[in-house]
C-alpha cells in the first residue's frame, strides 16, 4: 500500500450525531475551519456543509501538525 505524504495539518471535524469528517490542509487546522465556517453562512450545498447547518458546528481535533 503507497503511503500518502501529508504537508499541512490533519484534522477531524466531530459532529453531535457521532459522526466525524476528516481532512487535510497546507494551511492551519484553525485557519480551514474559518473557511469551513464562513462557507456554511454563505449557504454552501455541500454535504459536510449541510451537516453543520443541522447539527450545529463540530469539534475540530488537530491530528497531525505539519
Amino acid at each position: 500500500m503507497k503511503r500518502i505524504s501529508v504537508v499541512g495539518d490533519l484534522y477531524r471535524l466531530d459532529f453531535c450525531d457521532g459522526k466525524s469528517y476528516i481532512g487535510a490542509t497546507v494551511k492551519t487546522a484553525e485557519k480551514r475551519y474559518a473557511t469551513h465556517a464562513d462557507r456554511v453562512e454563505k449557504g454552501s450545498k455541500v454535504l459536510l456543509h449541510r451537516a453543520w447547518r443541522e447539527f450545529g458546528a463540530p469539534v475540530l481535533v488537530v491530528i497531525r501538525r505539519r
